[in-house]
């Protein structure tokens, strides 16, 4: 069985798409032994090394955009925020906290993070697992390997992947973060250079930042959506579902089995 390195693009809600590339992959017995990932990449990319598939199927084919931010319900309908005269206080409130916070506050996506992401799992597959960010403070991007994350700031750092400008800023130890996708949101380079010649990349976002590759990759595949994967921020149940079938249908005709 051939092994692969797996690199998952950034692209917010569009996420829900590379879960349908993994069931895929898993119907295929496609070995991935690495995995690199940006912004709801790198999310996803934990969820994968974990191997639970099931669980990462539910959660995304329950999402919601107040799992994500602090944000009332009563003002969502079908993944989006919606307007009605009578929610104008609930969105002044809304647009007050986020001018004084300097973006949405995450905090639910955290506690979903924390109660889903199992660490020690991760350290412990002997997969190889990256991600990267941008550092705001040192103007730099980040690439970290699992081994150079401290442990137990694994949620932390996946927060700091995938900190959307329209977010509060992620901090850690005083440095503050925005979403590596800003940097190069397919960083198939994670991979490369650990000498990877193998790889599947899935690219949400029909325009990606992408750096040029630092080193040949002999054999790459690109999984690209076939049709359109709805909003950066459309959190809803029956998008992501959609998205599933789609990737799971994009991956079987990519490996010429559709």
């Amino acid at each position: 069985m051939m092994e692969y390195g797996l690199v998952l693009g950034g692209g917010g809600a569009m996420g829900s798409y590379e879960i349908g590339v993994w069931k895929a992959l898993r119907e295929l017995n496609i070995n991935i032994c690495a995995i690199a990932g940006t912004s709801v990449g790198a999310l996803n990319g934990a969820m994968i090394i974990q191997g639970d598939f099931e669980r990462a199927v539910e959660l995304w084919e329950n999402i919601t955009l107040d799992q994500i931010i602090d944000i009332d319900s009563r003002l969502l309908n079908k993944g989006l925020l919606k307007w009605k005269k009578e929610d104008f206080s609930l969105f002044f409130a809304l647009f007050m906290d986020f001018i004084k916070e300097g973006g949405f506050d995450t905090r639910p996506l955290r506690k979903l993070l924390e109660e889903n992401i199992k660490e020690d799992i991760i350290r412990s597959s002997n997969k190889e697992f990256a991600i990267n960010t941008y550092s705001i403070t040192d103007r730099e991007p980040i690439e970290l390997y699992i081994d150079q994350i401290p442990k137990g700031k694994l949620v932390s750092y996946l927060i700091a992947s995938a900190c959307l400008p329209i977010f509060k800023t992620a901090e850690i130890s005083n440095i503050k973060y925005l979403d590596g996708g800003f940097y190069d949101n397919v960083p198939i380079n994670l991979l490369a250079k650990k000498g990877y010649k193998n790889i599947i990349s899935v690219e949400l976002l029909t325009k990606n930042i992408k750096r040029p590759l630092e080193i040949d990759v002999s054999n790459l595949i690109t999984i690209k959506s076939s049709a359109n994967l709805g909003g950066l921020m459309e959190f809803d149940p029956d998008r992501a579902k959609a998205n599933i079938e789609l990737g799971y249908l994009d991956t079987l005709k990519t490996f010429k089995m559709l």
